[in-house]
């Protein structure tokens, strides 16, 4: 922990901080297109699929909706959730309706 002899030491440690924080914002490796159940969309940005998961799960615990991204290889991905866990079963997916049988 480093100690401080006058505020100009403080300021300059904070802004070397902040400009830290933003270099490490700019190199996300994907960006992530999460739609909400309501179809209310936001961009997140993030270095893996799990750190994402981690992220939008502590921001919405019970989250309904899909995330959309493009892979390493260019492929485009679709990713849906029900209530908090990701969906997958079935042939649709995508489908929140239940089928009655």
């Amino acid at each position: 922990m480093a100690l401080f002899t006058n505020q100009k030491e403080v300021n300059r440690a904070i802004k070397a901080a902040v400009d830290q924080y933003k270099r490490w914002e700019e190199t996300m490796r994907y960006e992530y297109t999460v739609t909400k159940e309501g179809g209310e969309a936001e961009i997140m940005k993030e270095m893996g699929w799990k750190k994402l998961i981690k992220k939008l799960l502590l921001k919405y615990p019970k989250f309904s909706g899909w995330c959309s991204y493009m892979n390493k290889k260019g492929h485009h991905i679709t990713r849906s959730f029900r209530n908090g866990r990701e969906n997958t079963y079935g042939d649709n997916q995508y489908d929140y309706t239940k089928k009655e049988s």
